[in-house]
């Protein structure tokens, strides 16, 4: 990574100006000669780090897309170069964090040369330690780059969950988990697009990588947990240090003149009963027919059911907030999801659960157990 290229490709990328006007054609078509130029020369370094630079510098200054020259041109390097070209990418990352690198990076890992699994799967894995360092989940004032990075996530989660390895598991969740995180910031708007991304991105790792989240059990109920929380909507005519003490409680793109509703809860209700829901994991094979094994389709009910009670806990904690209150459109949207939940809790669950509750939160959960119980066996018989 030592020569002229590499060092020439980076300071671009470093320095991009801010905001200037201009026309699209030019920028596309210097980026079809330069991908025309790597058809003829696909180890040719030069061309390739002009490639990464137009697209990023077209995306940053003039808002002009340039994915398909860019899916064109991946496919045309070898793979010395397109190992060259994810280095290049992930170094940028840690430089300067940039929606429009990541972007590149989703491009590129989403649309590999063949016989570069390998490179392809270590970049992810870098990446992800690259943006959870970077801190970019408490950076209030770039909304578009934490929703660019979830957007990555999610990409790679479906497109490309062969890359998922263990250690990255716990980065995914570190990083969900970092956006949901309490901040001290008062959002002045709502972002509903970002929890919906998160939730998303979750269902993909359910559903694609169940034999690799079954690891990290402790780390996924935190980020339901999390998510619960963001629901959070305080009561009328409380004091400005009431309000705010509320506030810090909810992430920075959360704002409490705009809380979350019953789509959102309608959503984190369809994750939790995706917990039940049998799946198979997806290993090697094509991007458009992956291998699915069909020997060991399962749910994760039963190994979640030793953390349910935590996430029902979490619950109970919002209703019997004295500061807050979920309207009654939320709560019969997360029904069903909590009915999942205590399916999964067992009497066993239930009777670890009821002692550490206070009055109030007892009386709520034998109101949520009762209509559990009532609804279980309906149509049976």
């Amino acid at each position: 990574m030592a020569d002229k290229y590499t060092k020439a490709a980076l300071l671009t990328l470093q320095s991009l100006p801010k905001s200037q006007n201009t026309l699209q054609g030019p920028f596309q078509e210097t980026m079809w000669i330069v991908v025309d130029v790597l058809e003829l020369a696909s180890g040719d370094h030069e061309a390739a780090a002009k490639m990464i630079s137009v697209h990023c510098l077209a995306s940053s200054q003039y808002g002009v897309n340039l994915d398909t020259p860019l899916q064109h041109g991946a496919k045309k390097l070898d793979p010395h170069t397109y190992e060259w070209c994810l280095k290049l990418l992930t170094e940028a990352l840690r430089v300067d964090t940039s929606k429009h690198v990541v972007h590149a990076l989703s491009v590129l890992l989403t649309h590999s040369p063949e016989g570069t699994f390998k490179t392809s799967q270590a970049a992810f894995s870098e990446s992800l330690s690259g943006l959870n360092n970077a801190a970019i989940t408490r950076n209030v004032d770039d909304i578009d780059l934490q929703r660019e990075t979830l957007n990555y996530a999610l990409c790679l989660c479906i497109d490309k969950p062969v890359f998922v390895r263990t250690a990255d598991m716990g980065n995914l969740l570190s990083l969900l988990a970092g956006f949901l995180q309490p901040s001290t910031h008062i959002g002045a708007q709502t972002y509903p697009d970002i929890f919906h991304s998160i939730v998303k991105v979750v269902m993909a790792l359910i559903r694609n990588r169940r034999d690799l989240i079954v690891l990290n059990l402790p780390h996924l109920a935190v980020v339901f947990c999390l998510l619960l929380n963001s629901l959070t909507n305080p009561l009328e005519n409380l004091g400005q240090r009431q309000y705010r003490s509320i506030s810090c409680r909810l992430p920075s793109w959360i704002s409490l003149s705009q809380p979350l509703g019953g789509e959102e809860a309608a959503l984190l209700s369809r994750l939790l009963v995706g917990l039940t829901t049998k799946t198979a994991i997806r290993g090697m094979g094509t991007a458009f027919a992956p291998y699915e094994t069909g020997k060991d389709v399962q749910s994760l009910a039963k190994p979640f059911g030793k953390h349910a009670s935590c996430v029902v806990a979490a619950y109970i904690g919002l209703l019997n907030d004295p500061l807050c209150h979920i309207d009654r459109e939320t709560r019969a949207e997360l029904t069903p999801g909590l009915f999942a939940l205590c399916g999964m809790l067992g009497e066993k669950g239930r009777d670890a659960l009821m002692p550490i509750l206070d009055n109030g939160g007892k009386a709520i959960f034998k109101t949520l157990w009762s209509s559990y119980e009532s609804q279980k066996y309906v149509g049976q018989g």
